[in-house]
């Protein structure tokens, strides 16, 4: 743990003092926390829509250009070799990428729910919870942009060690989303608006980000990739 500790503080340094990441963060953040309130919607039920659906984009498209960032940038910059020749584990470098890029992509989530709810706030001069009001969104609103994020994150590591490009390493992270989009399409899972429903569907892919997560760990050694950024 203490190993996986050192990688999340290493992860949270650079990504404040990384700028670039943090200004698009923040413009993704910023608009799309004060959307609900500028379009208009008056009925409560159509704005907690807005809210939730707003706030899975904020965790898709930050966590799917930050997670491959926290890779780029350091093999940009050379510094991803002297990280594989420290003490860490294997395991520890791969889970610490993958959780603060789930990190990233959760907490900016969770700041456009904020900016969202004083938003609304302001125009109806009353409070609303938005998508949190029952128990069905908060399930959607605080689960979602987990699994989601963790997902992402997962998917954008793995990518990021073969990919060497920005573009298109956020393009691949963002396709794999039709990897968890099929069986719906397929109506090979079926999945309801009730709290249970929504439960269920964070739950299962909570099951899928711990397998995949597993699976990246298992794959992931340090002697190829550096075999590999030598090529």
């Amino acid at each position: 743990m203490s190993d996986l500790a050192t990688m999340l503080w290493k992860e949270a340094a650079e990504f404040v003092a990384g700028a670039r990441a943090l200004r698009f963060s923040a413009v993704i953040v910023v608009f799309l926390g004060v959307m609900p309130a500028l379009t208009g919607v008056r009925s409560s039920t159509a704005a907690a829509l807005q809210s939730v659906g707003y706030v899975l984009i904020t965790s898709v498209f930050v966590t799917a250009q930050s997670a491959p960032e926290l890779i780029l940038r350091e093999r940009s910059g050379h510094s991803l070799e002297t990280l594989l020749a420290t003490r860490l584990p294997d395991r520890a470098i791969f889970a610490g990428k993958v959780l603060s890029g789930a990190a990233v992509g959760y907490l900016m989530a969770m700041a456009t729910l904020a900016i969202q709810l004083v938003a609304w706030a302001l125009r109806t001069h009353g409070w609303n919870w938005l998508g949190l009001s029952d128990a069905a969104g908060r399930w959607f609103v605080l689960g979602g942009p987990a699994v989601l994020a963790t997902y992402l994150a997962t998917v954008g590591t793995i990518v990021a060690m073969r990919v060497g490009d920005q573009r298109s390493a956020y393009l691949v992270t963002i396709v794999s989303l039709a990897v968890l989009a099929l069986p719906l399409l397929l109506h090979v899972v079926t999945v309801t608006t009730s709290a249970s429903g929504l439960r269920s569907l964070v739950l299962g892919l909570a099951v899928v980000d711990a397998v995949l997560l597993a699976v990246g760990v298992r794959l992931f050694r340090r002697e190829r990739l550096i075999l590999y950024l030598q090529e």
